[in-house]
């Protein structure tokens, strides 16, 4: 559980970096398109989400719990705390706040 918040606490303070967040939450899928967008962020990001959702689940977490519906879900929340991060006066505030609900939520399911 430790490795899955500290893999979402790092996915949302590098998108939300200057140096990243034009390309990873503007530019990106703005010049790719959004189905080519989408499809890089399943064979990366979303990929390896659910490889470790798996491994979770093989290990005791989300026994009742569809892990591709997880993958998407948490997937959704982290691209889209991002964008809300993104346009936060005090990003760093933003990612804890963010990072806290998230965890928080993640916790409900520690068997």
């Amino acid at each position: 559980m430790d490795q899955l918040i500290l893999g979402c606490r790092t996915f949302v303070t590098t998108a939300v970096e200057q140096k990243n967040k034009r390309i990873m939450l503007i530019d990106g899928p703005a010049v790719l398109g959004w189905e080519t967008w989408r499809s890089m962020d399943e064979q990366g990001s979303m990929r390896l989400l659910h490889e470790q959702l798996q491994l979770m689940q093989q290990q005791g977490y989300f026994e009742s719990i569809s892990i591709d519906a997880l993958t998407h879900i948490l997937s959704g929340v982290l691209n889209e705390s991002t964008l809300w991060i993104a346009q936060m006066p005090n990003v760093m505030e933003s990612v804890e706040e963010t990072m806290k609900i998230i965890s928080q939520l993640l916790e409900r399911f520690r068997t």
